[in-house]
């Protein structure tokens, strides 16, 4: 689908959305300023426990965007969770997790949107990765579609077929492994297998926005991408995000309908 949704919020001017704090690690959750692959929290990390990144920032990259079978093409979004640093009170906190989302537009004229993900070493297993990939689709669509641009209709992972904590978080976000979204890239005389994950957005955001509220209790899906924009609901009334997508046209529920069943044939 390549219209606006039909249905918008009511929104009025703002400037910034309220801090959201993660009730099962403590950590605050921002929109960041920036959406860059700087990774703070792997500096000084070495190693095995560095090439963690390689699916975010590895040598091959540029091999690998070669071979995804899509291409980005709109503003990427970068949502961070934050925890202080040991210190005297009121010290800086730091970014010890991120979550991207990217619309992409695949080679077939399909818009989705691509997640990526890390977590430094000592904050893996906390569930970060997870909430932040909810989250950061939530806020790259409600970004889409407040700013009236095309609306993604698919979510895309992929990771190596090797590293098993990036499967691993693929796995819990619940996105079924697609066939036609895997690749392999050459490296060094042989060949790097890469897995891939694609679902329909909705599917992805019915069962991921219930997971992210849950663990952050004051989150509206979208208000820290409408905030960016200047915009906010009025007091008291939600984004609803999901309306959004159940607003959509008729057309658009028919492609979404299709796109499932071939993402979970495999095809």
């Amino acid at each position: 689908m390549d219209e606006p949704l039909v249905r918008r919020p009511s929104i009025r001017g703002t400037t910034s959305a309220p801090p959201l704090a993660d009730r099962a690690t403590g950590a605050s959750v921002v929109l960041a300023p920036f959406a860059t692959f700087d990774l703070p929290f792997a500096r000084g990390e070495v190693g095995a426990g560095r090439s963690a990144y390689d699916d975010l920032i590895g040598p091959n990259i540029g091999a690998v965007m070669a071979r995804v079978g899509w291409r980005y093409g709109g503003s990427m979004t970068r949502v961070d969770a934050l925890l202080p640093l040991a210190g005297p009170a009121g010290s800086h906190s730091r970014i010890v997790a991120s979550g991207w989302a990217g619309p992409v537009r695949a080679k077939n004229g399909t818009l989705g949107i691509n997640v990526s993900y890390g977590v430094g070493a000592a904050h893996r297993g906390a569930g970060l990765a997870r909430l932040l990939a909810y989250c950061a689709v939530a806020e790259c669509l409600a970004h889409q579609a407040l700013a009236g641009l095309p609306i993604p209709t698919f979510v895309n992972i992929q990771a190596r077929s090797t590293n098993g904590a990036s499967l691993g978080v693929a796995r819990s976000l619940g996105v079924p492994a697609c066939e036609s979204a895997a690749f392999a890239v050459p490296a060094s005389g042989e060949w790097i297998d890469y897995v891939g994950f694609r679902e329909p957005i909705q599917e992805f955001l019915a069962r991921g926005l219930a997971h992210a509220k849950a663990r952050l209790p004051d989150y509206d899906p979208g208000s820290l991408a409408a905030a960016r924009l200047g915009l906010v609901s009025e007091l008291g009334a939600d984004l609803d995000l999901l309306g959004w997508l159940e607003d959509s046209t008729f057309d658009a529920e028919m492609d979404a309908d299709h796109e499932s069943e071939r993402f979970h044939s495999g095809g």
